[in-house]
């Protein structure tokens, strides 16, 4: 993942809470695990969670809508870019809100629609970083793979953990809110 502007306070949390998770499910990748931890840390920021606009600075808060913006044809390796960053960022939106605001996407009916596009999204950076002779592409088939699992378990009980903190040790511009909140 690349290097984020996050809190490394925040980040050494999710990481303890992801790594905690992932081990009672039988997952070792250390890889994947860093990836998701990085994730939660980056996406606590809504600003870094809502980075495509709409018309009159509107957030896109829809996978649907996030697709609609992807080139129709690749013509040179600009779009190429354009696209794999495109698809990233819908893989980690579908794996984020599917585990952090998991129940708001089922109200919704779209957790089904969300894993299977945030799952090809991620195959689709896979193949485009093997096209483009990128190291990391086996991150995101793995990603890809265990869609369905991760955000069921490590971003539901970071989320939970989250809530407990007392308000005065959560930091500004986090978008998790407390149960009385």
């Amino acid at each position: 993942m690349q290097e984020r502007d996050s809190n490394p306070r925040l980040q050494d949390f999710f990481i303890k809470i992801v790594r905690q998770s992932f081990w009672q499910l039988g997952i070792y990748d250390a890889t994947v695990a860093g990836y998701v931890a990085d994730l939660l840390a980056d996406f606590a920021r809504t600003d870094n969670l809502y980075k495509l606009r709409g018309r009159a600075g509107r957030k896109i808060d829809s996978v649907a809508e996030m697709l609609m913006r992807q080139p129709l044809a690749r013509s040179d390796e600009t779009d190429v870019l354009r696209e794999r960053s495109l698809r990233k960022y819908v893989g980690d939106y579908a794996l984020f809100m599917s585990g952090m605001f998991r129940k708001h996407v089922e109200g919704s009916g779209s957790l089904d629609y969300y894993i299977q596009e945030g799952s090809r999204s991620y195959w689709t950076v896979s193949e485009l970083d093997l096209s483009l002779y990128r190291t990391g592409y086996f991150l995101y088939q793995e990603l890809s793979k265990n869609l369905s699992t991760i955000p069921a378990h490590s971003t539901i009980r970071a989320k939970r953990t989250l809530q407990r903190l007392p308000e005065r040790i959560r930091l500004p511009g986090l978008c998790v809110k407390s149960k009385a909140g």
